[in-house]
Formats: structure tokens, sequence, C-alpha cells
């Protein structure tokens, strides 16, 4: 079962993101941090529902967890052009997913950082 306590968002449909710690143990969840992305649990992957089921109906875990990697973005915007980032989130989440980069000033910015550093 899930430990009392961990607070979860769902926000990108096919991985769970640990959102905080609210009351409870949330100790005994181990090494996993906030903000980790759980993507699979005992063999499961690409589906929030299915990881989830897994995690309430299993009593031990194998978890797969990519953990983010912090890095700065200052993007010039130029006038009223187009940011042209595709954006998901939940409304009471903790994550700001972006789902894709079209024509605009995120991908001019990405195109003159080195490719591990960008969005």
């Amino acid at each position: 079962a899930v430990p009392a306590g961990v607070e979860f968002d769902f926000a990108d449909g096919v991985s769970v993101v640990v959102a905080g710690w609210g009351d409870g143990d949330a100790a005994c969840f181990g090494p996993v941090m906030q903000h980790d992305r759980i993507v699979a649990v005992n063999g499961i992957s690409g589906d929030t529902a299915q990881i989830v089921e897994e995690m309430t109906s299993s009593k031990r875990w194998e978890l797969v967890v990519q953990r983010p990697q912090m890095f700065r973005a200052e993007i010039d915007r130029h006038g009223a052009g187009q940011l042209g980032v595709t954006l998901q989130y939940v409304a009471n989440g903790t994550t700001l997913l972006a789902c894709g980069v079209a024509h605009g000033d995120v991908r001019e910015w990405n195109e003159q950082q080195p490719s591990s550093d960008t969005v």
C-alpha cells in the first residue's frame, strides 16, 4: 500500500510524481524524494492508472524512478512572439509538464544550448 502522507501528482498520464509529504509517516517511502517521477512499479509502466493500481495492491515494489535535473533557463521574449510550448498541469498539482516545443522563443533558446540543457 502507498505510505500515508505521500502526495502524488498524475499530470502526465504515464507516471506518478512525488509531489510532497503531507501528514503521516512518509519516511517509510525509502530513497524516493519529492519531485521524483515513478515511471514503473513491478514492471508496470506507461499508464498512470495501472501504476497506481499496482502501488495500492502490492505489498512490495520494484520501482523505476527518474530524478529531475534542475537548470536555469533565461528566455528572451521577442515582443509579441509565441512562447511555443504546450503545457499540461493539474489544477491542484505541483507539476508543470512541457508536452511539446513548437516554433517560438523556447525553441530558439533550445537551439542555442548544449543538448543536455534544453526545455
